[in-house]
């Protein structure tokens, strides 16, 4: 790999020693502009001033960011960015919605140097990169895969949750208590690996739980 100078490489993490192996990577391969950024408001001020594409290595879960809506949008904003996430407790959820959006990569941190050089180089050339622990979990992407774990009630649950309905509305619907509809939410959360209602419903109509058509999210 050869010194980029049109390139600025910002890493995004809270965990010094990840920073520093980051750091030291970056380094022996001659890549010395960079800025290492702690927060979510420093990382969008970073973008907006830097006149350079930016690569950006973060690890998800670590830094300041509430779900991976915030990471994606933070990523519409600013298109030319592209974007390494370097973590290793990620959702089956979560990497099949990031595996689909193309300017994001993602490397495990058990993974060797060379594949985190190459991660880096594949950026540099404008290309997605899915380290090879994750493509042998074979991230499926058909929508009956994408809800299988749910059981036939949840399913029920999360279709009144799109449908714009509060816990104790489904509770009515449901002759059941708000304490049990709240546990069946928690859960639904969970296994599909939102937070939020907004990530629930668009997560029920990629899934194809519900028709889109019917929905504005």
């Amino acid at each position: 790999m050869l010194k980029h100078p049109d390139i600025e490489f910002i890493i995004a993490d809270n965990q010094p020693i990840t920073r520093r192996g980051i750091l030291s990577i970056l380094k022996e391969e001659g890549d010395d502009t960079y800025k290492i950024i702690a927060k979510k408001s420093d990382l969008i001020h970073c973008l907006s001033i830097i006149s350079k594409k930016a690569i950006v290595i973060i690890d998800y879960t670590l830094f300041d960011l509430q779900s991976l809506d915030a990471l994606i949008n933070i990523g519409l904003r600013y298109q030319e960015t592209r974007w390494i996430i370097f973590s290793s407790d990620l959702s089956e959820p979560f990497l099949r919605r990031a595996i689909a959006e193309e300017n994001y990569s993602i490397v495990t941190k058990d993974a060797s140097i060379e594949e985190i050089w190459h991660a880096i180089n594949e950026n540099i050339q404008g290309r997605q990169y899915i380290c090879k622990q994750i493509q042998d979990l074979r991230i499926g992407k058909t929508t009956e895969d994408e809800h299988q774990n749910l059981t036939p009630v949840e399913k029920e649950i999360l279709k009144s949750i799109a449908a714009g309905k509060t816990s104790q509305e489904i509770a009515n619907d449901r002759c059941s208590s708000i304490h049990t509809i709240a546990t069946h939410r928690k859960n639904i959360f969970r296994k599909i690996g939102v937070n939020n209602v907004l990530e629930a419903t668009r997560y029920a109509v990629k899934s194809g739980l519900v028709n889109p058509s019917e929905y504005y999210i």
